[in-house]
């Protein structure tokens, strides 16, 4: 049950950092461009500023990705392929979290109270993912645990 609801909760933070990362790295480049000729005379720090941005909610947007499928396909455990490969990609998705909480606490939320519910939620999601996310690394990590048995089909 819990990696269903982490693979959920991992596979919409990925939605939301891919929607930040187009958003800063289309809008980044075309406003990013005219606000640096307006306050720079040219310069490119805007620009480059926001497309940094962009490209880290890009790999945060891969990192949670593929820690969704390892989690949800029960990979990385001790004896299965690319087992080493797989617990660090659920320890990255673990460091993921991590920003995602300092993102969604720093934000402050909009100030009706739908925009608060959302950042309460969205933060309890952060904190919860968190934990475990950081459960399945250890899981995956110990020498005794034996991978989930097989959903049987049918």
């Amino acid at each position: 049950m819990r990696s269903i609801a982490l693979t959920v909760i991992l596979a919409l933070q990925s939605l939301a950092f891919a929607g930040l990362a187009f958003s800063l790295l289309v809008v980044g480049s075309i406003t990013g461009a005219m606000l640096d000729e307006f306050f720079f005379d040219g310069g490119h720090r805007i620009t480059i500023t926001m497309l940094t941005l962009g490209s880290v909610s890009l790999v945060a947007c891969v990192a949670a990705t593929t820690a969704a499928i390892a989690v949800g396909a029960g990979l990385g455990f001790r004896g299965a392929p690319h087992a080493a490969l797989w617990r660090t990609i659920v320890g990255v998705g673990a460091i993921v979290q991590v920003g995602w909480i300092v993102m969604v606490a720093g934000s402050g939320g909009d100030p009706g109270i739908g925009g608060r519910a959302g950042w309460c939620v969205a933060l309890a999601a952060g904190i919860v993912a968190a934990i475990w996310t950081a459960m399945e690394w250890r899981d995956r990590a110990s020498p005794v645990t034996a991978p989930p048995p097989p959903v049987p089909v049918g």
